[in-house]
């Protein structure tokens, strides 16, 4: 009876105590769990899941000791109350996205592990995304690391992982993988120490550097640790706390769930496509999209770019493949507004000048350029050149400046629209107060005039979204807004 009532306060006590993760660093990760379960294919694999509430079983600090030190593993594990926070937050707080996030180790540990063999590296480190972002693909930090595996974008681009304007290849789950592979094979033959190899994955081999230096020692780890910000030096404690509880959490009653990822296929663009476009036509969700192409920064695939292809639900490719054309126009002046843009016909006094590049008979137009244009998007618009848009407007170099007019001489027909100020609410106002919604940033939003919006602060925004002062906004992105 005694040891009942015991097992009931522990329970309560974890419960309680970190309902706000109190004592844990890294509150990056415990969103992107909270994020995890908002994808559809994680929502669909969850509707016939039966899961009961977690167990906390009550062990001592040497029980724990015992089993992690039984744990086969080539990366130091330990424990500590750091280490046994986050076993609470995968087991306990958080136990339904740690469904979810087993069943999603299970759906990738095949490719994982086949990565890691290849560059002969410890089978555990397939572990290492579950720390790092909770293995929600699109989870991307205030300092620009991206994907499960948190790359940051000098590393992607040194291992030729492509991130554009358009596209972030971080976000896919083997392009990504093969990079952080080679990073961390990389890091280990430098410190040839996996625990001083995982700091500086997290820190940076420069910032493990000064650290080593100033705490005077290059291999204890705890010293080192404390010239660190938590969030990243908390990376040892959370990489053995995953490890741990990918291998006992059957003793707190949870199981993974299996994974039902939708059937897609791959289909081409021929003009330029938002994903609303898309769902709205065929009758679809936009989340279910967005989460087959977590690569796309934005939610715009443009005919011109090389990658100019998505992930489309199968049962869905007969339908757009009959129906793009007609797809492409619809709701096209709410994606697309042509606002700052006026046609002036050539005059005479045009058609005498001796530039070569006035492209005589071509209609004189004044492009405002936007904020994320380039050359590139701008010339694709018009049929012309980057080249001679500069010529037309006496550029040196490539630089745009959002708010300026361009030049441009050209036989597209372009007619001057306005931008329709239009907010699809028709599915918000049926949720219930507390729930979120997702809101995809548009030409001209900031967070206060998103916040006004909905009756919301800016800092609250920021607090759902994990963004601060300094984040940048960008069209297509989305935010995470609860209601009023």
């Amino acid at each position: 009876m005694k040891r009942s009532v015991l097992v009931v306060i522990l329970f309560l006590f974890v419960r309680v105590s970190f309902s706000q993760s109190q004592g844990i660093a890294n509150q990056f990760l415990v969103n992107c769990m909270d994020s995890l379960l908002n994808l559809s294919y994680i929502e669909k694999s969850m509707q016939n899941f039966q899961q009961k509430e977690a167990v906390l079983p009550v062990l001592s600090p040497e029980d724990y000791n015992q089993r992690i030190s039984a744990i086969p593993s080539t990366v130091p594990l330990f424990y500590d109350e750091i280490v046994l926070k986050y076993i609470n937050l995968f087991a306990v707080e958080k136990f339904k996205a740690s469904s979810a996030m087993l069943g999603l180790l299970d759906f990738h540990k095949a490719y994982l592990e086949t990565a890691l063999k290849k560059q002969n590296l410890p089978l555990e480190l397939k572990y290492l995304p579950m720390a790092l972002s909770g293995m929600f693909p699109r989870a991307f930090t205030s300092i620009g690391s991206s994907g499960i595996w948190q790359l940051s974008y000098p590393i992607a681009k040194r291992y030729n992982v492509e991130v554009s304007s358009f596209t972030d290849d971080r976000k896919n789950i083997e392009k990504s993988t093969d990079c952080a592979v080679l990073y961390l094979k990389e890091l280990f033959e430098i410190y040839h120490d996996w625990s001083l190899a995982l700091l500086a994955y997290t820190s940076g081999p420069n910032n493990l550097n000064k650290a080593m230096t100033r705490s005077g020692s290059e291999k204890d780890i705890k010293k080192i640790s404390e010239y660190l910000v938590p969030e990243n030096r908390e990376i040892l404690q959370a990489f053995s706390a995953v490890v741990y509880f990918s291998n006992f959490y059957s003793l707190y009653g949870i199981s993974p769930v299996k994974i039902m990822m939708p059937a897609s296929d791959t289909v081409k663009v021929k003009e330029k496509l938002h994903f609303s476009q898309l769902a709205s036509y065929l009758k679809t969700p936009v989340k279910i999209v967005r989460d087959m192409n977590p690569e796309f920064r934005i939610e715009v695939i443009h005919e011109f770019d090389h990658r100019n292809f998505f992930h489309i639900p199968s049962e869905l490719k007969v339908a757009f493949l009959s129906h793009q054309d007609t797809i492409y126009k619809h709701l096209d002046s709410i994606y697309f507004p042509q606002s700052g843009i006026y046609v002036q016909k050539k005059s005479v006094a045009d058609n005498t000048t001796n530039n070569d590049n006035s492209e005589e008979g071509k209609n004189k137009i004044y492009h405002k350029i936007k904020a994320g244009e380039s050359l590139g998007i701008i010339s694709a618009k018009y049929k012309t050149t980057p080249s001679k848009i500069k010529a037309w407007n006496n550029m040196t170099s490539n630089y745009l400046i959002a708010g300026r007019s361009l030049v441009i001489y050209t036989n597209v027909q372009v007619v001057e629209k306005k931008t329709v100020n239009h907010v699809y609410d028709t599915k918000i106002s049926s949720l219930q107060a507390g729930e979120f919604f997702e809101y995809s940033i548009k030409s001209g939003d900031n967070l206060w005039t998103i916040g006004q919006r909905y009756g919301v602060s800016v800092e609250e925004i920021r607090s759902w979204n994990n963004l601060n002062s300094n984040s940048r906004l960008n069209i297509g992105q989305i935010l995470k807004i609860k209601k009023k």
